[in-house]
């Protein structure tokens, strides 16, 4: 049986999240690129003898990346509509899981934070989060679970 959330909406299954998560990284990669290219383009070097070179610009880059990921989220997730673009081409949506309405976009933050800092930092507990909804009874990952969000289909 599909759960369902306050507002009867059924709880989406995994593989519209996954999707959607991979149409969301190609959308951050192209602004990556952009920044990258624009802010950054010394970032690394190689020298004549084929050593690469990493510069301070490339930590500024990669700390640049995070935020601009977890602005991106935090601030399409926790909107009215609860959806970044790959999420609105699966027609699933981040919501309250006790209310059904919006999350906001610190509860959406919080959300994105440990999502990414499971990934980033520990890659075996990112990936078993991710995987999480497909065990679980309600549908949720941890980062879910922590912030009280379920992904439901909108359409």
């Amino acid at each position: 049986m599909v759960p369902l959330d306050p507002l009867g909406r059924p709880v989406s299954p995994w593989w519209k999240r996954f999707l959607a998560e991979l149409i969301d990284i190609v959308v951050l990669s192209v602004a990556d690129q952009i920044v990258a290219t624009v802010a950054f383009a010394g970032a690394v070097s190689q020298d004549a003898s084929g050593t690469i070179h990493v510069h301070r610009g490339f930590y500024t880059l990669l700390g640049i990346e995070v935020i601009l990921s977890l602005a991106y989220y935090s601030l399409l997730d926790g909107s009215r509509r609860g959806q970044t673009l790959g999420k609105m081409a699966l027609g699933i949506a981040v919501r309250d899981g006790a209310t059904g309405g919006q999350l906001g976009a610190g509860r959406a933050l919080g959300r994105r934070f440990v999502y990414e800092f499971l990934y980033l930092l520990l890659l075996l507990p990112g990936v078993l989060n991710a995987l999480s909804p497909l065990w679980d009874t309600r549908r949720q990952a941890w980062h879910d679970k922590l912030v009280g969000s379920l992904v439901v289909d909108v359409r």
